[in-house]
C-alpha cells in the first residue's frame, strides 16, 4: 500500500473519531455547547441561550429525614435529584439545584430529621420559581420525593404560575405519582409494601450508591388499612382519603419502632436498576408532554 494512502487513512480514521466524540459530546449535554444539565454549572450566558431555546428547568425537592434504621437521611432528595438529571439528560432540559429540606413533623421523632413549616417551604420553593420564570423560563416542574411535600408542590406551582407576573406552566408531582403501573409490574413486594424506607426507596438506593445502604439493618413492616378509603401503598391507584397524623399515625402509618413502612427486606439493586429506568421514562414523557405545550 503506498504511503501517502496509508497516511490518508490514519488521518481519516482519527478524523471521524474526533468528530464522533464531540457529537456525543454534544448530545450528552444536548444544549449550549455544554456537557451538563446542571444549571449550577452553567454560565448565565449559557443559562441566557437555554431560555431562548425554550428549555423545561426542573426543581428536585426532597428532605432530610429519618429512613429507618437501613438508610441515609437524604434519602428522599437523592432519589428526585438522580431521576431528574436522568430525565433532564433524555430530553434536553435542564436541572436547578435541589432543595434538601422539606416539610417532615411526623418524623421529628427520630434523630436526624429537620423539617421546614409549611408556608415557609411554601414560600422558599415560591420564589425560586418566580426567578426562573422572571428570566424566561416558561415551562418549570418541581419533582417531589417526599411524600410530606406532596400538597405544598401543588400549591408552590399555583403561587409560581399565578404571581411571576410572566407567562409560565408549572407541573408539579412526585416521581412515584407518574409510574404506578411500570413500578408495580416489576415490583417483588405485595401491597402494603411500598410506603416510606421500603421496597422502592431502598432499591433506588441500593442501584445509585449500596455503600450507604446497611441492608443487615432492614425490618419489615406492611401497612394494615384501617379503611376501605385509606391508600395502603404509595403505588396504589388514587381515590384515596388522607388520614394524616403526627406521632405516630396509627394503622396504615404506623412507622414502628424503627420508621419504617413497607417491606424493605426484599430490595435489590437489580430491582432499584429497573425502578430507576421506567421511573425516569415517564418523568421524561411528562418533560416532553410540557415541553410541547403553548
Amino acid at each position: 500500500m503506498p504511503n501517502f494512502i496509508y497516511r490518508f487513512r490514519i488521518f481519516y480514521t482519527n478524523f471521524v473519531a474526533v468528530h464522533a466524540s464531540k457529537t456525543l459530546m454534544m448530545h450528552a449535554g444536548q444544549f449550549c455547547g455544554m456537557s451538563t444539565a446542571l444549571l449550577s454549572e452553567m454560565t448565565w450566558p449559557d443559562v441566557k441561550e437555554a431560555i431562548e431555546q425554550k428549555r423545561v428547568v426542573i426543581l428536585p425537592v426532597g428532605s432530610t429525614e429519618q429512613h429507618g434504621p437501613q438508610l441515609p437521611l437524604d434519602t428522599d432528595i437523592v432519589n428526585s435529584f438522580e431521576i431528574a438529571k436522568a430525565a433532564a439528560r433524555k430530553t434536553s432540559n435542564l436541572v436547578a439545584p435541589p432543595l434538601y429540606y422539606g416539610i417532615t413533623p411526623h418524623w421529628m421523632g427520630f434523630p436526624g430529621t429537620m423539617s421546614i413549616e409549611y408556608d415557609t417551604w411554601i414560600r422558599f420553593v415560591t420564589q425560586i420559581g418566580n426567578s426562573l420564570a422572571k428570566h424566561g423560563f416558561e415551562k418549570l416542574v418541581i419533582l417531589n420525593g417526599h411524600g410530606g411535600n406532596s400538597a405544598a408542590i401543588q400549591l408552590a406551582a399555583q403561587n409560581i404560575a399565578e404571581s411571576s407576573g410572566v407567562k409560565c406552566t408549572v407541573a408539579a408531582f412526585s416521581y412515584w405519582d407518574v409510574s404506578h403501573a411500570q413500578v408495580n409490574a416489576v415490583r417483588r413486594s405485595a401491597p402494603g409494601g411500598m410506603g416510606h424506607s421500603c421496597e422502592l426507596e431502598t432499591s433506588l438506593q441500593l442501584h445509585l450508591r449500596d455503600n450507604l445502604v446497611k441492608m443487615d439493618r432492614a425490618v419489615k413492616n406492611v401497612r394494615t388499612r384501617q379503611s376501605e378509603f385509606e391508600q395502603l401503598d404509595m403505588m396504589e391507584d388514587g381515590g384515596h382519603v388522607l388520614f394524616y397524623s403526627v406521632g405516630g399515625g396509627g394503622g396504615a402509618y404506623d412507622p414502628g419502632e424503627w420508621g419504617t413502612i413497607g417491606d424493605p427486606t426484599v430490595a435489590t439493586r437489580e430491582s432499584g436498576a429497573t425502578f430507576f429506568d421506567v421511573i425516569v421514562d415517564q418523568v421524561a414523557r411528562v418533560l416532553e408532554d410540557l415541553s410541547r405545550r403553548r
